[in-house]
């Protein structure tokens, strides 16, 4: 693969430039939603896929939005920002994938056979994210908006080092055990419908980031796979999603240096289990904490739309998506 990529390799035959340009060209034409579908075997590979491109388009007000762990739909469910690449082992979604072709949505299958194939897509797809970021006009190899969060959160542990609270926000509705947060929600009384209010207000070729500071298990993962599902079938609108701290180093560059295309709903809660960290002055719930806040922050100076769910007990997601999803 390194030998087909190099710059001797004639372009037309030059894989990871090829799909660096359809993966460019796709988002100079408005399907900017790379929407990975992958076989189970290789769906540890799209969670890598998603870093990398969001890592590497998402800045200066550009960026292919990377959507992974989606469930697959049928044609209709999507709009005209879909670019597909399914990632191929066992030729589970074969079916579905010839559906969407059918529908005239733009599919690509990458098939990955074996172990030594996985390889070597690691280094096409790097090859080719650089050739779309030319296309786009980025620079690959910069994260300069990561770098805001960060230091957000140190200002933000800082003073809760030195007055033991962090900064107070009172909440715009509180609702047994639930609290929401936020400058552009819209009016009303009803916790969960001023939710699913405020995500419905998307607009065409917008997204729907879930940016969830909850343990991640099985339970937590298929409460926010329901939110999707439902998202997708009530607004047609693409959803990404990301368990904290982890998604700040992945996807969090695009959220905040790309189009500002996203609705964000960001999810925290009370620990039932905390830990001092020796010598800190604080604990890793803490920490997690301040880290939802300064990043809160850095997309709220970029006048990014974004609500803050706050949980008394984690156990009241579940409740929540119900309560959302029944609208």
């Amino acid at each position: 693969m390194a030998s087909e990529s190099s710059p001797n390799q004639a372009l037309g035959r030059n894989p990871g430039f090829v799909l660096g340009a359809v993966l460019g060209e796709a988002y100079n034409r408005g399907r900017d939603k790379l929407t990975l579908l992958a076989d189970p075997e290789l769906a540890p590979f799209g969670a890598w896929l998603e870093q990398l491109i969001a890592e590497s388009s998402g800045k200066q007000g550009k960026g292919i939005v990377p959507v992974h762990g989606e469930t697959l739909d049928s044609p209709d469910s999507y709009g005209s920002d879909r670019l597909f690449i399914y990632l191929s082992r066992n030729g589970k979604y074969e079916r579905k994938v010839n559906q969407l072709r059918k529908a005239v949505q733009p599919v690509l299958t990458i098939g990955i056979q074996n172990n030594p194939a996985l390889g070597s897509e690691f280094f096409k797809w790097e090859v080719a994210i650089a050739t779309a970021c030319a296309i786009l006009g980025v620079n690959a190899f910069d994260q300069p908006d990561v770098q805001d969060s960060k230091k957000r959160t140190v200002a933000k542990i800082t003073h809760y080092r030195a007055q033991h609270a962090f900064e107070n926000s009172v909440p715009i509705l509180e609702s047994k055990g639930i609290s929401l947060f936020g400058k552009h929600i819209p009016s009303g009384k009803q916790l969960p419908a001023l939710i699913g209010k405020f995500i419905t207000s998307g607009k065409s070729g917008e997204y729907v980031p879930i940016n969830a500071y909850l343990r991640r298990d099985k339970k937590n993962e298929l409460a926010i796979q329901q939110l999707r599902n439902w998202i997708r079938v009530k607004t047609g609108l693409a959803t990404t999603a990301g368990f904290g701290p982890r998604f700040l180093h992945s996807i969090g560059q695009l959220y905040k240096g790309g189009a500002n295309k996203g609705l964000f709903l960001v999810i925290t809660a009370d620990p039932k289990k905390d830990v001092e960290i020796p010598g800190e002055g604080l604990s890793f719930g803490t920490l997690e904490y301040g880290q939802a806040l300064g990043d809160l922050e850095a997309l709220e100076a970029r006048d990014r739309r974004a609500i803050h769910i706050h949980l008394a007990d984690p156990d009241l997601l579940a409740t929540l998506v119900e309560k959302i999803t029944q609208n």
